[in-house]
């Protein structure tokens, strides 16, 4: 869905952008290169939200209190004893998980449940009911190892297979903001300082463009005028040869303003890169030598020169490469996006979970709390279930029942006709009881007729 968004959107941006204006303007383009730019840091700044666990802790304790004294023992050997690791080489074992992360928190739970005088006890009073904490084992240990799963599952951060997708999106983005020469402070989003020793014709060269927003953005913008992006010479911007002047980084950056984001971080970042493919060759006519240009001042072909104000992506836009795609930053953000997009689904699977994991807690939570049978409810209960099987045992199906609903000690079951048909013993106990008289019917002038 995000993917067919971006693309009718980067065709409509496009469209009416080219149409915008004719001469295009530096600032504009300015403008489209600090967008992507403080997109791209809102977007590597976002992580993966975890869903709310809380009642987990609660269900293990539950768990604890009614769970049987073998399991309970396992929790209350020496710290030589203790542990997973031991557990786990119990030759009767025959659970599949691995119990390791969650093994800590199984023992704190026996450490707070096991002392009828502590916490616990106090605000749980069911637990020593001894009659009810053996009716709820059973249940307690049919759940325990499908909550242990599902607290997994919502607490498991995405990954690539070797790094979450938080990490690898912030350096998949850290690889598109700066650009070389430009380098990254120690793996961060801080563009360094390390363009004095380099020069704009060699920087900025045609094969050089496309590899970083900052990168661009000083090609772009770092002119022997040095208004062109802003309407006012900057110093730092001004060149007075071919060499940067000292932090321009920083001032690019500074111009550029601080990330702000209203919505959705993947969408913003996808209106950004809209922008910015709306803007190439806006501002120059494309010729043979130019291919595709950000931007309108040209020293003859040149965007390298000093009194150049744009950035030519022709390698991009050639027979061997499919333009706009190709742009090496723009590649990266993309993969930034995918991840984005599979991660946001990963925590809808860890929600789905969380709620499930929830259900599951307060369902024993309930059972914990239910008020336990008296003796003649469950004398009532017991005399229901004998009524029941007494009702079917004298009862008889008379069509298109299951083998199931007709039993075999009453019935024959007919596949052909799905009839369900008396067997030989039912017919004559019928036959008996229709040619018996019915003697408490009959009167003593009855009889006496029949004499």
């Amino acid at each position: 869905m995000l993917i067919k968004f971006s693309a009718l959107t980067i065709l409509l941006y496009h469209c009416l952008s080219r149409t915008e204006a004719a001469t295009g303007s530096p600032h504009t383009d300015f403008l489209a290169l600090c967008n992507v730019y403080n997109a791209a840091i809102v977007l590597e700044k976002s992580t993966e939200q975890a869903p709310y666990v809380g009642s987990y802790l609660t269900y293990i304790q539950n768990n604890m209190s009614a769970a049987s004294n073998e399991w309970k023992a396992l929790f209350d050997k020496g710290p030589e004893e203790l542990g997973w690791q031991k557990f786990e080489k119990h030759p009767n074992l025959k659970r599949k998980i691995n119990w390791a992360t969650d093994w800590p928190t199984w023992q704190a739970a026996r450490t707070a449940t096991k002392n009828p005088s502590e916490w616990w006890a106090k605000e749980h009073p069911e637990a020593n009911d001894k009659a009810k904490v053996a009716a709820l084992q059973a249940v307690v240990s049919a759940t325990a190892e499908e909550a242990v799963l599902l607290h997994k599952q919502a607490t498991t951060e995405s990954t690539d297979g070797q790094q979450t997708l938080s990490a690898a999106t912030k350096e998949t983005i850290g690889g598109a903001l700066c650009g070389p020469p430009i380098t990254r402070k120690n793996k961060t989003l801080e563009c360094t300082e390390t363009i004095s020793v380099c020069d704009k014709p060699t920087t900025c060269a045609k094969a050089e463009t496309g590899k970083g927003v900052m990168h661009d953005l000083l090609c772009l913008c770092h002119t022997s005028g040095g208004n062109e992006c802003t309407g006012s010479a900057v110093p730092e911007l001004t060149a007075n040869s071919n060499a940067f002047v000292a932090k321009a980084v920083k001032k690019l950056k500074e111009l550029c303003g601080k990330p702000v984001s209203t919505g959705d971080h993947a969408v913003e970042m996808q209106l950004a890169l809209s922008k910015f493919t709306a803007r190439l060759g806006a501002g120059k006519q494309v010729t043979s030598s130019i291919k595709m240009a950000l931007g309108t001042t040209m020293t003859g072909t040149n965007c390298g020169s000093s009194n150049s104000a744009c950035v030519d992506y022709p390698s991009h836009f050639s027979a061997e490469n499919k333009g706009y795609a190709s742009i090496e930053l723009v590649q990266a953000i993309q993969k930034a996006l995918n991840l984005s997009i599979k991660r946001k689904q990963h925590e809808q699977t860890r929600d789905q979970a969380a709620r499930a994991l929830k259900d599951l807690c307060n369902t024993v939570s309930s059972e914990f709390k239910r008020p336990a049978q008296t003796n003649t409810e469950i004398a009532q209960t017991k005399r229901g279930e004998t009524d029941t099987k007494n009702e079917q045992q004298t009862s008889f199906p008379k069509k298109n029942t299951t083998t199931e609903e007709c039993p075999e000690a009453h019935c024959d079951y007919d596949t052909r006709h799905r009839n369900a048909n008396p067997n030989q013993e039912q017919k004559i106990q019928q036959q008996e009881q229709q040619e018996t008289p019915n003697l408490e019917e009959k009167k003593c002038s009855d009889f006496t007729a029949q004499l």
